[in-house]
């Protein structure tokens, strides 16, 4: 049987933050509401259209105020929200996965001390999930940009890359 993740009030509030944060084009999110299915990774969360799916063992995190939430489950949130920004226009299929994930971590992380500030008030340091992903991602950024890919330039390359419809996405 699996658990059930409430629908905690204050997780709506950063849902809003996180997607005025990173586009205005992001679908809208519903907190689940229902259990999770079966086949829904037990991992940090999933995405899918309109849902941002979090792991039960989250429920305990959401009653508390979000400024006392992990680092790592806010990069998570901030993460899957990035997933919905290309999701009404088609999802990716077998090897674009690795395009996917690896744009949506690479601009996680460009967000991220933005994010964890504006939330947390401070920043702190999370381990880039798909670290080969994001290498290939910051590497095609930098290459199309001619700039190093810390530069606003590549930052702003990668964001314009998540909105692209993921199967116009291209490395090259």
């Amino acid at each position: 049987m699996p658990a059930c993740t409430p629908p905690p009030p204050p997780v709506h509030a950063i849902v809003r933050q996180a997607t005025a944060l990173v586009s205005s084009r992001v679908a809208p999110i519903a907190v689940p509401t229902t259990c999770l299915s079966a086949d829904v990774p037990a991992g940090s969360g999933m995405a899918t259209p309109g849902v941002v799916w979090l792991p039960a063992a989250d429920a305990a995190m959401f009653a508390r105020p979000a400024r006392r939430w992990s680092p790592d489950r806010l990069t998570a949130l901030l993460h899957e929200v990035l997933h919905q920004v290309g999701m009404d226009r088609g999802l990716e299929e077998g090897g674009q996965m690795s395009v996917e994930e690896g744009a949506v971590e690479a601009v996680t992380h460009d967000l991220r001390p933005a994010w964890l500030k504006r939330v947390r008030g401070r920043d702190a340091a999370v381990p880039v999930a798909y670290p080969q992903w994001v290498a290939s991602v910051r590497r095609a950024s930098a290459v199309a940009t001619k700039r190093p890919w810390k530069s606003s330039r590549a930052r702003l390359w990668r964001a314009r890359l998540v909105a692209t419809p993921p199967l116009q996405r291209t490395l090259v």
